[in-house]
């Protein structure tokens, strides 16, 4: 069954995912801490930590809160920095590429971010 979806239809690329199932950002970490548990390669996209140009410690303790209807955080973006993230993350997984990836990054630093990202990293799945 092709579960396939195109996320860009304007764009003459795409972005084609095998599959409409992603991560929440952040709740995988970066992706490699639960590959011992399942084939990460069956979801359609993982979605990295937010990331930053520089890496953030977060806001102070306590950052979670509990409601009567659910949890409130404010985790601050608490990251390693995107040169951080492409040496240490990408690879120490030694796979580098090898599941496919979304990077959620901050708005105001996205061009520099995307200029310092790998090529595996930046590429249109074909």
């Amino acid at each position: 069954m092709n579960l396939s979806v195109q996320l860009a239809p304007e764009n003459k690329k795409g972005l084609r995912l095998a599959n409409p199932v992603m991560t929440a950002s952040g709740t995988f970490g970066y992706g490699m801490r639960y590959e011992h548990l399942f084939d990460i390669q069956k979801l359609g996209a993982i979605v990295c930590k937010g990331t930053t140009l520089e890496p953030r410690d977060g806001n102070p303790q306590p950052r979670i809160a509990e409601t009567a209807n659910g949890m409130l955080n404010s985790i601050g973006l608490q990251n390693i920095g995107v040169d951080a993230l492409i040496k240490e993350k990408d690879a120490r997984s030694g796979q580098a590429g090898r599941y496919p990836r979304s990077l959620s990054i901050s708005r105001a630093e996205q061009s520099t971010i995307m200029q310092k990202l790998p090529r595996n990293w930046t590429k249109y799945p074909e």
